[in-house]
């Protein structure tokens, strides 16, 4: 497992303005290419068929210079734990019927909006394929939305422009930027980390000491995933140390890992699909998400995309492989 060269990502209170390539977590996704965002299709939940939420987008570091293939990755997912759990069931499998879906964008450039794309009003995340029908002013991506801005205000608003009451919005997390710093850790944690996730209860052929050996390897194994943590226990995300196809995710338990025969290759051009980073359930907690029976909850979310970055127009869709908590 690769240990070295890790940047962790933080939150911080969003600056005025975005650049443009942010890396930012919840509010509203910063499109790089409004002109040719992903169809409705996509932009649903593979299970309940709602519009997905905005997770995440990371700019991903390449090569100094090679800023004609920079990318951003960006992270949309159902907030229904119940569609998390379906997804669980046959995310190894290549099927649109996924939970939480992964979208890179690979501009040279920011692009502008010349001809006014018009986003849904309510989520400013997906393209408001249609209007209210009492103002014509408001655009939506679903009827769900619709339904929703109607409940929350709009119902006053619609034909009495003047009204005072104004829509919340409660479709979005809470908005932060994220900034990265290379993980700091000592050669001999690392080492001791390492150990005990090599540790290998196969050597005791004892078989009614099997479960107990299984036991103690996940105990250890847990017990190196909480050392880790506890160097900076408000890190929402884990950046790759590289894009070789060497660096792996830092998973929390043993069941559940995803294994390089459970990750697609890339549906464009084919070659092997890298990861990435990994979204840290700590985010949930920075995005004010109880924590009751049902709620959303993950122990981790790694995401996988093309080696090559092989070149697209628009949005192509990658890879994310989710691990449930203990």
């Amino acid at each position: 497992m690769e240990r070295s060269g890790v940047a962790l990502g933080f939150t911080r209170k969003p600056s005025r303005s975005w650049s443009d390539f942010p890396s930012k977590a919840g509010g509203a996704p910063v499109w790089l290419d409004p002109q040719n965002l992903p169809p409705m299709a996509d932009a649903c939940c593979g299970f309940c068929k709602e519009p997905l939420q905005f997770l995440l987008q990371v700019c991903v570091p390449l090569p100094e210079g090679d800023d004609e293939n920079r990318f951003t990755l960006l992270v949309f997912m159902c907030p229904k734990m119940a569609c998390l759990n379906l997804d669980q069931a046959q995310q190894s499998q290549e099927t649109s019927h996924r939970s939480v879906k992964v979208f890179r964008a690979q501009v040279a450039a920011r692009r502008n909006d010349p001809n006014g794309v018009q986003l849904c009003d309510w989520c400013h995340t997906w393209k408001g394929g249609s209007q209210c029908g009492g103002c014509r002013k408001i655009s939506y991506c679903s009827r769900k939305h619709q339904v929703e801005h109607w409940q929350a205000g709009h119902s006053y608003s619609c034909k009495d422009s003047s009204s005072d009451k104004r829509a919340e919005k409660k479709t979005l997390w809470h908005e932060f930027e994220l900034e990265f710093s290379e993980e700091e850790g000592s050669e001999e944690e690392e080492e001791d980390e390492e150990a005990a996730d090599a540790d290998d209860p196969g050597i005791v052929p004892a078989t009614n000491l099997e479960g107990f050996q299984e036991a103690s390897r996940e105990d250890s194994f847990w017990a190196a995933f909480q050392a880790r943590m506890t160097r900076a226990p408000s890190q929402v995300l884990r950046l790759g140390s590289s894009r070789a196809g060497d660096s792996q995710p830092l998973w929390m338990k043993l069941e559940g890992q995803a294994s390089d025969a459970d990750i697609p290759s890339c549906q464009l051009c084919g070659a092997p699909r890298v990861f990435e980073f990994q979204v840290m359930s700590q985010l949930l907690y920075f995005f004010g998400v109880e924590n009751e029976r049902d709620s959303l909850d993950w122990g981790t979310i790694a995401v996988y995309s093309c080696r090559d970055s092989c070149p697209a127009e628009g949005y192509v869709q990658e890879f994310a492989w989710v691990q449930s908590s203990p």
